[in-house]
């Protein structure tokens, strides 16, 4: 079933809106868990990273309100935008009719605080960084500012808000963002064993790297019956599966637990977007020959693809 969100995005959002660079920007750090170069370090990215010459235009990504510009730190702005109708990103925390598109490395402003914008209009320059683009849903404020300030912060949905930036960015020479699972590219990069993890490798293309939602299953098939043990899920967007209290807990995954391993990414090199999904052997425990794996990975739109495979030896694991 299609979450509230994601159809107000497809249907209503993405045929009308603008890249935030136009043409000139190219994305070089997607959403989600992303290996870090400069620290060799994991970091759950909240954002999409786009590359661009320095004082490369930033437009607005749609119509919308100039809600904040921020002249410290990092600089950016703030784009209140409004939903066609109420969505629940989290349907027990209520709804709302508001997103929010951010901009950040951001210099020269060209609008001020409560100014109407249009999809395309120019908002500023981009410094000699990257751009960081982000879309919020609900509120602009994060989890951790909740967490901490839950007294006079502005989230007042109680969850992290942020969600993934390619349902509102168009692919180049195209108005529509709806991919096909054939993006979506999965093998066996290790099989599970008593001293190794299954690890299942997850590719994109590198303009289109859109993966939201990776869930695993095992799963036995008796008399032409499937019977499911186990089933474990990470959702990006819903954070299900992370720990969004803090940076510190987001930025660390619970490897007791399927996780992702980021794969290094060039994006002036490589040729597609890379993930390692990790199956640890302490969750798997004891297998029978008779059981396999069932992976599905998930795009953004709902698109599928599916991976299963089997055991090659029977395994006896304590489980953790």
């Amino acid at each position: 079933e299609e979450l509230e969100y994601v159809t107000e995005f497809k249907d209503y959002i993405i045929p009308n809106t603008k890249r935030p660079l136009g043409d000139a920007g190219v994305i070089q750090a997607t959403f989600g868990p992303q290996f870090r170069t400069d620290c060799q370090c994991y970091e759950f990215h909240r954002g999409l990273d786009l590359a661009a010459p320095p004082n490369t235009p930033i437009v607005a990504t749609a119509d919308g309100i100039v809600e904040k510009i921020i002249n410290v730190g990092k600089k950016g702005i703030i784009i209140k935008h409004a939903f066609t109708t109420q969505v629940s990103l989290h349907p027990d925390k209520g709804d709302t009719d508001e997103w929010y598109s951010l901009y950040f490395h951001a210099v020269d402003w060209k609008v001020n605080e409560g100014d109407a914008v249009q999809g395309g209009q120019m908002l500023a320059f981009m410094t000699d960084e990257h751009l960081h683009y982000e879309i919020r849903v609900g509120t602009p404020c994060d989890y951790e500012d909740y967490v901490t300030n839950s007294d006079v912060t502005c989230n007042k949905l109680g969850y992290d808000p942020h969600v993934h930036p390619l349902l509102t960015y168009p692919l180049p020479n195209t108005q529509v963002n709806h991919s096909s699972k054939q993006n979506i590219q999965l093998s066996v990069h290790q099989d599970i064993s008593p001293t190794t993890d299954a690890i299942v490798t997850v590719m994109t293309s590198v303009t289109n790297p859109n993966i939201n939602r990776y869930r695993v299953g095992i799963v036995e098939v008796l008399d032409d019956v499937m019977f499911q043990r186990d089933d474990y899920v990470l959702d990006l967007n819903l954070r299900r599966g992370f720990d969004p209290t803090s940076l510190m807990t987001l930025n660390e995954p619970n490897k007791n637990f399927p996780y992702l391993d980021p794969q290094e990414f060039d994006a002036d090199s490589d040729d597609h977007w890379k993930m390692h999904f990790v199956i640890p052997k302490e969750w798997v425990g004891s297998k029978k020959r008779t059981e396999s794996f069932m992976i599905t990975v998930t795009d953004i739109w709902g698109n599928m693809k599916i991976l299963d495979f089997g055991f090659e030896i029977e395994i006896n694991n304590n489980r953790a």
